[in-house]
């Protein structure tokens, strides 16, 4: 009961991050935007993969890092910034503490328990390579293109739900098989069962009837034939 609730009570955390999480993004999204820092079609690019991630059901047990998109960054933007290596990226106010800021020139998000946990703005430089970004965030798996990884990994399960049933298709087939006999009568004109799939012949009260006991009966019964008759 207790783990029971300790679990609904993560959801329902999880589920007010995811909800948090997402309007922080549109505000800063909406705030790159009035000041004329991305163009609507970075825009609409980023809202369409968040949208994508929203709706895809990811597995539970693994997390992942997911780009949502990058923008050009444009020197006449307020938040445009330059470090000494000459990357190139925004300072954006956060929308709820001004004070602090979010710094970078891509949109990456963070998936666990098949919930986004989070969205952050980053630098490119710090998930590249692509084993960086794995640790930058500490997840299982980073995603770089969303459109794709969804058609790569639906097709893969499409794949893996066709050999399940498959598997299940031979067991019950197996099962069928197992069940299936044929019904004869013996020289004695007594019925039986005979299992192909056993090879074994049973009598009408469940005995198994050995092949040599039936061999030596047909032969007791045609040897007094004969002798009857000679």
């Amino acid at each position: 009961m207790k783990k029971l609730i300790r679990e609904q009570l993560r959801n329902l955390v999880e589920a007010v991050d995811t909800i948090h999480s997402i309007e922080r993004f549109y505000k800063r999204l909406q705030t790159l935007v009035d000041n004329k820092s991305i163009s609507t079609r970075e825009k609409n690019n980023l809202e369409k993969n968040l949208k994508s991630v929203n709706d895809f059901n990811f597995d539970r047990n693994t997390s992942y890092a997911i780009k949502l998109g990058s923008f050009n960054i444009r020197k006449e933007s307020p938040f445009y910034r330059i470090n000494r290596r000459g990357d190139r990226y925004y300072s954006v106010p956060d929308p709820d503490v001004p004070r602090e800021r979010s710094e970078g020139n891509e949109f990456w998000c963070v998936v666990r328990h098949n919930k986004i946990i989070t969205i952050m703005l980053t630098h490119h430089f710090q998930v590249t390579p692509y084993a960086i970004a794995l640790e930058q965030f500490k997840v299982d798996i980073g995603v770089l293109d969303i459109d794709n990884f969804i058609e790569l990994e639906t097709k893969r399960r499409e794949i893996k739900k066709k050999k399940r049933e498959e598997l299940v298709k031979k067991a019950d087939d197996l099962i069928k098989k197992k069940k299936e006999f044929k019904t004869f009568k013996l020289y004695d004109k007594s019925i039986v069962k005979y299992f192909p799939y056993y090879n074994k012949i049973i009598d009408n009260n469940g005995n198994l009837i050995k092949y040599s006991d039936i061999e030596n009966k047909l032969k007791k019964r045609q040897k007094d034939f004969i002798m009857q008759n000679s």
